[in-house]
């Protein structure tokens, strides 16, 4: 009989992620960003999110669309 406790443990881990997250930027965006910059709070949003991704994966993304 496999031990569940562990695998739950990461599943709420994984879940606990999410909101985690989009409460950090709705923080960033509305205590720390300029107001009236758009483009700008656009991409302090997503720079975190590309970061962790780019570390994660190791790669840049390849494709017509890169340039």
């Amino acid at each position: 009989m496999e031990d569940k406790s562990a695998g739950r443990g990461r599943d709420v881990a994984l879940t606990l992620f999410a909101p985690i997250a989009w409460g950090t930027t709705y923080l960033v965006t509305q205590l720390w960003l300029p107001p009236q910059r758009p483009l700008f709070t656009a991409a302090i949003r997503a720079l975190p999110i590309g970061v962790v991704m780019l570390l994660w994966r190791r790669t840049l993304p390849t494709g017509s669309w890169w340039w």
